[in-house]
């Protein structure tokens, strides 16, 4: 018997429904409503440490925000398979690694700063992921075209200070700079996957310094300069608990407050896709 490619095993036979194999419509804007069921899993791992300043103008010694898990297991669950190996290049506090994991996925995580991963580590560990304290624009420690998924969310520049470190790109002060980093990324990132899978990308955009920051057309520019396809877009919601602070402020300014994110999904090309970009061939 042939052996189905990837693409055909990813290819959902037409007389089933979206619903009945992963349980939610496969639909461009994602609302999240089953994050607690994953509570008891996780639990809270999180740094104490990592908050906003007690001194801070709204919500004072808030902690930084946590990956939703029910996201995680819609991208894990829909562009990867059971066995394929999962890559984060910012594991943060473990909530893709763990849920990865949970579908019985391979993981490696990366993540620099010091604290947070000494935090994150046992639960990767104890699920047979692994965890490197290392630089995730770079992924030193993995191999090329080794990953079948790279899944992540990047620090968004200077938004959440994370604990300093060698490569913490919250450190960062220079945006040009910042993108620079992520521009590393992404090669390293193309680097890494196999031909024909996924690179998922959670991001936002901000306003700093009175404008508003297009990280998530910044990040489409860096993966497309690598050679990634861009495969899919989703609009993630995410109620801001500024979302009511701001809302005087924003008016005033004639903005909005944004309680929304992207899942940018991009594609490695087949090898055949390659050879035929590197010749100048259309498709």
């Amino acid at each position: 018997m042939k052996k189905k490619s990837y693409q055909q095993v990813l290819e959902m036979d037409e007389n089933s429904t979206a619903i009945s194999q992963f349980g939610w419509l496969p639909i461009s804007i994602f609302k999240g409503s089953r994050a607690l069921e994953w509570k008891g899993i996780i639990g809270d791992a999180g740094d104490h440490k990592a908050k906003r300043s007690e001194n801070a103008e709204y919500l004072p010694g808030l902690r930084f925000s946590e990956f939703n898990p029910e996201l995680a297991e819609m991208v894990i669950r829909y562009w990867s398979l059971e066995g394929n190996l999962v890559i984060d290049p910012f594991a943060g506090r473990g909530t893709r690694g763990i849920v990865a994991l949970e579908w019985k996925r391979k993981y490696q995580g990366y993540e620099v700063a010091p604290r947070t991963f000494a935090t994150s580590l046992p639960n990767i560990v104890e699920r047979g992921g692994s965890l490197e304290c290392l630089d995730g624009c770079i992924l030193a420690h993995t191999l090329n075209e080794s990953a079948d998924l790279i899944f992540t969310c990047p620090p968004y520049h200077q938004l959440e200070r994370y604990q300093s470190a060698a490569a913490q790109l919250s450190d960062i002060t220079d945006y040009a700079e910042f993108l620079n980093r992520i521009r590393v990324c992404a090669k390293n990132c193309f680097r890494v996957l196999k031909a024909g899978k996924f690179a998922c990308w959670v991001c936002a955009d901000w306003r700093d310094e009175g404008c508003l920051r297009l990280f998530h057309v910044d990040s489409i520019s860096a993966f497309k300069e690598q050679g990634f396809r861009v495969h899919d877009v989703v609009i993630v919601e995410n109620i801001s608990p500024f979302a009511p602070l701001q809302a005087g402020k924003v008016s005033a300014k004639r903005y909005t407050t944004k309680v929304h994110e992207y899942l940018l999904v991009f594609r490695k090309p087949e090898y055949r896709e390659l050879r035929d970009q590197r010749l100048g061939i259309r498709q």
